[in-house]
This record gives structure tokens, sequence and C-alpha cells, in this order.
């Protein structure tokens, strides 16, 4: 199979390359080393040089540029060999994955990813780092994409998407961990157990719900959503919030683990002395008081970014105040335009390009410029408001700040674990419930005060109902609700189950609440539920002889 692939390959790329002029001779030696760092072989009649970053990835060498007597149409089918090389290297890596399937599992392997490959984050950081202490014998390995992986810690074993050792590792794995889906060519071997984490407690509808929400649901295939939450045999919640919404909206016979959430052991263990150095570490100057505000990703509607003007906040907030800002992963360079640029967010919502004359947002007064720190402000005269939609970690930032502005983000269950100030500032609150859908209504069951305008949210920290009375009040019933399960040991009961096959009791210590009604299980930090609760015990695999990663 794999020879017939490669001679089909190489017949194609045959033909397209006859209609191609022949480079000279030393067009063709630049073309050997093109391979060669910042080199590639130059288009006729210009001088070689350091090569331009190649746009989709396409290998170096002689390029398929024509001189003066070439034609547009030997051009295409140029790129069109180009293309068919890389298809032909695709079909031949599906073929390598297939062949690996048939070879036994790995039973010491378990595979980790997050964000569709993004990097080292979320609930699998959190599992895999509990592993490494509690299963030693247990292999752990990311996936990654290229790009992305100067992000990883030091040390940390992993393969590259989209190569021969990350088939091979998807093939053999014994356990496959991911807060979203594998991509649909990845198969459910017998005797692997897939793993879905999650990224979050719901508050939008998600999986199935959307198709009530087209808005929201733009090139959604609902069929092919269900084939891959066909693969999972545990999901992995936070509350029994999530419990409900998750099997309601991903319906397949997998066993849910009302757990808690081990991204937020790290919260619920954090000391005062380990806040201390991660405001630290970010250059946040004893005595500050730091709001994190961090709005949620808005597929309906692109380009939005809710009305906000820093510069008026931090006039609120007063000479001890700063602002990060973080904006969602899938929204890059969104907050840019807010952070840099105090009042550059109108009323409708349209981040305005840097250097325009700063508007008035919602008849607040605004201010040219970044406001810088006066004697009281940011270390070493740095601007009071920061861009953190970069920063890789996103509990060093829940650790170091004092309040939390969001809107219909996850970000309020995790910040609740530090049982702080939450504010929900939500001005297209209407227009999100009816054109997005929500699980949760953020302004009757906030964790805190409520804002619908800028003008309030304003207001809530001019009077201090940010954390009055009230507020503290609705944040208990919040956290009793949603927060019960995180204890500090989310991640060791689903290693101790998952990987493990220890059973697991219920959350305990100290930072377990007592659950009220509807809170968590009042018996078990583990909740088989649906028709998957009782799945057939996975094959024993054989011994793998050599490891995936070499």
């Amino acid at each position: 199979m794999l020879r017939a692939l490669h001679r089909s390959r190489v017949a194609l790329a045959r033909r397209a390359r006859r209609a191609v002029p022949r480079p000279s001779a030393g067009q063709r030696l630049v073309a050997l080393v093109g391979a060669a760092p910042g080199w590639s072989a130059p288009a006729a009649g210009e001088p070689s040089g350091p090569a331009a970053p190649e746009p989709s990835g396409a290998p170096g060498g002689w390029s398929g540029a024509t001189g003066p007597g070439g034609s547009a149409g030997a051009a295409r089918l140029a790129r069109l060999g180009r293309a068919v090389l890389w298809l032909g290297r695709a079909g031949l890596l599906r073929a390598y994955y297939q062949a690996q399937l048939r070879r036994p599992l790995d039973p010491t392997l378990a595979l980790y990813a997050a964000y569709w490959y993004r990097g080292y984050a979320c609930n699998p950081a959190a599992i895999y780092a509990k592993a490494r202490e509690v299963a030693p014998h247990i292999r752990g390995v990311w996936v990654v994409r290229r790009d992305r992986v100067g992000s990883l810690p030091p040390g940390v074993p992993y393969v590259v998407a989209g190569t021969r050792a990350y088939f091979r590792a998807l093939a053999r794995a014994r356990w496959l961990i991911n807060n979203v889906n594998f991509p649909d060519y990845v198969v459910k071997r017998r005797g692997a157990v897939h793993v879905q984490t999650h990224h979050g407690t719901p508050v939008k509808v998600m999986g199935l719900d959307q198709q009530r929400y087209p808005a929201g649901a733009v090139g959604l295939d609902f069929s092919r959503l269900l084939r891959r939450i066909d693969r999972w045999d545990y999901s992995i919640t936070s509350n029994r919030f999530s419990t409900q919404m998750w099997e309601r909206a991903y319906p397949a016979e997998y066993v849910t683990l009302e757990t808690g959430y081990p991204r937020n052991d790290r919260l619920v263990n954090a000391t005062p002395e380990e806040v201390a150095a991660v405001r630290e570490r970010l250059g946040l100057p004893p005595g500050s008081r730091v709001v994190l505000y961090a709005p949620t990703h808005r597929e309906h509607r692109p380009g939005y970014w809710p009305p906000f003007d820093p510069s008026a906040l931090l006039d609120v907030l007063g000479a001890s105040g700063l602002l990060l800002i973080r904006g969602h992963y899938l929204d890059p360079g969104a907050a840019v335009g807010v952070a840099r640029a105090p009042g550059a967010v109108g009323v409708d919502g349209a981040v305005r390009p840097l250097g325009t004359a700063p508007a008035r947002v919602d008849g607040a007064a605004q201010v040219d410029g970044v406001a810088q720190a006066d004697g009281a402000g940011w270390a070493d005269g740095a601007a009071r408001v920061r861009d953190v939609t970069d920063h890789p970690v996103v509990e060093d930032l829940y650790l170091a700040a004092d309040v939390l502005i969001t809107d219909y983000s996850s970000a309020m269950f995790d910040y609740g674990c530090l049982d702080r100030p939450i504010v929900i500032y939500a001005p297209d609150w209407a227009d999100y419930r009816r054109e997005r859908g929500v699980y949760l209504d953020v302004l009757a069951e906030a964790p805190g005060a409520a804002a619908t305008s800028f003008p309030e949210l304003l207001a809530l920290f001019r009077t201090g109902a940010v954390d009055d009375a009230a507020a503290r009040r609705a944040r208990t019933v919040f956290r009793r609700r949603y927060c019960a399960l995180d204890d500090g040991r989310a991640a060791e009961r689903v290693v101790r189950h998952v990987l493990l096959d220890e059973p697991v009791g219920a959350p305990t210590g100290p930072g377990a609440m007592s659950a009220g009604p509807g809170a968590g299980s009042p018996g078990s930090g583990v909740v088989p539920t649906g028709p998957g609760a009782a799945p057939a015990p996975a094959q024993e695999p054989a011994a793998s002889p050599d490891g995936p990663i070499r």
C-alpha cells in the first residue's frame, strides 16, 4: 500500500514538473542545498540570497518560478506539483498511522494535548504534572504544533503534530487526554482510553444544543461531532451543573467523573508566599490593587469588543490601581488596542486602530495615550494597563489579581476558588442570550456585583459595591454551587481513577466546601452517570518493545 501511494505521488509530481522550465545548473545546485536554514532557490533572473519564510510550509528548493518565456499555466502546474507532493506526504503519514494501529498499544504511554495542540495548559497539564508524581511509571508525552514547541516547559517530552512520531504515539498510546477533541481521523482502539477534560464550566450553550442557535454554530458539523464524542471514555466535570450540561450537549456512552477541575488545584493550594512571588514575577508592586479584565470570545460577532475605557477605570481605582487585560485566545490582537490606547473602544464595541483620536465612551472623558504610572503606580514607570493575552499561564493572572471582571467566560468559576471579588460586565447580555444562547443567567446568578453598561461598571468600583455585603453573599452562594469539589486534589483523583484504576473518595481537606443542593456529589468524588457508567474493562495491551518517541 505504501509503495502504491509512493508511485502515484512520484508520477503526479513528475508530470507537473515536465511543464516547468528546467532550472539551470546553478539553480539546481541551490535547490540541493535549499534545506539549509535561510536559503532557497532563486527565481529566474534574481540573485541568490536569504529566503523569505515560505508561506505554506512548502519545502525549500527549486521554486518553480518561470523566466521571461514561462507561462502562467506552467506556474500553476508547478504549484499543483508541490501540492501533490505535500498531499502525497500526508497520505503516506496516514498510511503509516494505519500500520501503527496494527501494533500493540504501549501500556505505559499517555498522550496529552490542549487547545488544538497549542501547548502545555489547562486540565491536561495539571493531570500530567500529578501523574509524574503519583504514577511515574507512566510516560507522558505532549502533542504540540511546531510553532508552539518553544512554549513547553523545560523537560516536557513532546511530539510535533503531523510528524511520524506524532502518528506513532497517536496510534499506540494507552491513554489520550485532551481538553478538546482529537482530529476526526483519530481511531478509537480497543483498550485505549480517551479522556475529555473540557476547558471550563459552560455558560454559553455547547454541542448539540447549538443547533437552536445557528448564529453561534456556523460551520459546525453535528454528525461529525457525534462521532468524535463516541470516542470518549471519560468526561471530567467540575460540578454537578457541568455534568448535567455536558451530558445533554454531548450524549454518548462515556463515564462522567465529577472530580472538580484539575487545573484549579493550584489556585486552591496557593499560599500567600506563592501569590507574592507571582506578583513579583509579573512586576506588580506591593500594595497595588490589580484588576483583571477577561471577556470571552464572541464567534457570532467577529471583531466585537465590549465598550471599555481603561483610563476611566484607572481613575476610579486611584493611584494604586493596575489593570490587566486578557483577550480570548481566539481573538488574537483584539486586546492590544484597548490596552495600549485607553478609550479606543466605543459604545458599538468596535476596536479602533492604534493612533486614532480617542472617543468618549458612554460619556466618559478620554485621555490620549497610555496612562502612565505615578509614584504609587506600576514599577519602572511602565503603563498601568497591560495586555496579558499572551501570558502562557492564566493561573498566574488569577493569583495576581485582586478583582476579576468578566462576562460569559468560565474564568468566573475558576477564579471563584480564590474567594475574591468577581464583577460581571455584560453590556451585550440581551443580544448574547438571544443569538449565542446560555445555560446560566449571569445577571440573576452572578458571583457578585453585575453591570450592563460601562458607567454602571465604574459606579460599582466607585461606591465599593464590588465587594460589599451583597456581593459577598452572592459569591458564597455561587461558590457553594459551582466550586464545592475544588479541594486541591482533583488531578490526583483523575490520575488514580483513570491511570491507576483505583477507587476515589469524596473531596476532603481545607479546600472542600459543604455541598448544597445541586452543588456536587454528596458522597463521591467520582460520579459515574449515563449508560456508560459501567463500561467493559479495557483489554490489557501487550508490552511494546520500543517507545513511540525517537
